[in-house]
């Protein structure tokens, strides 16, 4: 679980364990100790009592009744205040499923803007609830599922979408904010899989680990966004901004990033790039000799180079990168199979039936 709802169980096992073990203790103390103890704490089972007078037994008994009435008087206040405890805590719950029940109504709405709250109210309930988050993450995946067109088509109509709305952003943005993950499960990362969202604002967004197959990011801005072992499989970034985007040990099998800004400036080490598009990037041959490339990578970019015979000495040419020496060695060192390749989890590549989208 999250860290905060991990410290949550081990302060309530901790308070339970405390619990259970002064029991225990007091059964021991009460076997073995029970009768002098008894014999300590009421006056008449003392063995001077007999001794005393008249005026002394008086006292001993007032003072003996007042301890009792405190001793019960404590017990009836500790009583008082778990029953109020609990009732507190029967009253956030009640509260917490009130707040989520209002927030899904929102989110059915047929306005945008009453959507868009209902998914920020989501939001502040993971904060305010982490118990409750992975319900919330799971709802706001499935209204993405409901309301992100898929492959350009809108919602209930064929129109082109050229940005989400802002329902859709609120519902991307409260998944991919990085506190998110102090709440959410160990290990869950972000499902966007076949999803259409086009010129989406993703900057600075945690995407480590993020399941986005199939999923059109065209235009989207990815600035200082972390994608770090990704999984982008037949996924387009045509034409967006990525700039410092980080793709450390992400899957980009058969992933279009043509045209894509600012590339040169991303981390791709370990990136794994069979049959990705890559050209008129500006990607850098150092970068592709970080990254896993294969023959089926296309890297070409635009280059000027020296014309002596032409009236003009410069002129502007197509180089394919995956050509040049060291980009071939490199390609030639990943041997599929071995440690250094991308594990055998990766899908097969496709047919000519089946290929990835925005080819």
């Amino acid at each position: 679980m999250g860290a905060t709802y991990r410290k949550r169980r081990l302060s309530r096992f901790v308070r339970r364990m405390l619990a259970v073990t002064l029991l225990v203790l007091f059964g021991v103390a009460s076997w073995r100790w029970g009768a002098p103890l008894l014999r300590f704490l009421v006056p008449m089972k003392m063995p001077e009592w007999k001794s005393l007078d008249a005026a002394d037994r008086a006292t001993a008994i007032g003072q003996f009744r007042i301890a009792l009435a405190q001793i019960l008087a404590a017990g009836v206040a500790g009583m008082a205040i778990l029953y109020a405890a609990r009732n507190y805590q029967l009253s956030q719950r009640g509260q917490v499923t009130e707040r989520f029940a209002k927030a899904l109504e929102r989110l059915g709405s047929d306005k945008i803007y009453v959507r868009a709250g209902g998914v920020l109210a989501l939001e502040q309930l993971m904060r305010d609830a982490p118990d409750h988050a992975l319900d919330a993450i799971h709802v706001l995946e499935a209204f993405l599922r409901h309301e992100a067109s898929r492959w350009g088509r809108a919602p209930g109509g064929s129109e082109r979408l050229l940005q989400p709305n802002a329902d859709v952003q609120a519902a991307v943005t409260a998944l991919t904010r990085p506190t998110v993950r102090q709440y959410a499960p160990e290990g869950w990362a972000p499902d966007l899989q076949h999803l259409h969202l086009v010129g989406v604002h993703l900057e600075g967004a945690d995407l480590r680990g993020a399941q986005m197959c199939w999923t059109n990011l065209s235009r989207a801005s990815l600035a200082n966004a972390d994608l770090t072992g990704a999984v982008f499989e037949y996924g387009v970034l045509v034409r967006a901004s990525c700039r410092l985007l980080i793709l450390t040990r992400a899957n980009l099998r058969w992933a279009d990033l043509e045209n894509s800004q600012e590339l040169w400036t991303a981390e791709l080490s370990g990136a794994f790039l069979d049959g990705a598009v890559l050209s008129h990037t500006g990607v850098t041959v150092e970068q592709l000799i970080a990254a896993k490339p294969t023959r089926s990578t296309t890297a070409v970019n635009r280059a000027t180079e020296e014309d002596p015979s032409s009236e003009f000495p410069w002129r502007e040419v197509d180089r394919d990168l995956i050509k040049d020496p060291r980009v071939a060695a490199r390609i030639e060192q990943l041997v599929p199979g071995s440690p250094d390749y991308y594990p055998p989890s990766a899908s097969a590549p496709p047919t000519p039936d089946h290929t990835g989208p925005g080819r």
